[in-house]
């Protein structure tokens, strides 16, 4: 699936929620992040509460990958 900021966060959880790391897991990394800019990513640009709620999404700089289930 790809990324798709026009839908909405939970019509995202409920396709496709991250499983080995859970969304909230991977919205703490992201806000503890220095490149986490008012909720932006300054390294790809994405909405950070929306792109941690799909599985097949990864951070940019590797603090957290895909999820595989």
């Amino acid at each position: 699936m790809q990324f798709d900021p026009n839908i909405t966060p939970e019509e995202a959880m409920r396709r496709d929620e991250a499983q080995n790391l859970t969304s909230q897991e991977r919205y703490t990394i992201c806000q503890g992040c220095e490149r986490n800019f008012m909720g932006a990513c300054r390294e790809c640009g994405c909405i950070v509460s929306l792109k941690v709620l799909w599985k097949s999404q990864a951070c940019p700089i590797g603090k957290w990958g895909p999820s595989s289930s």
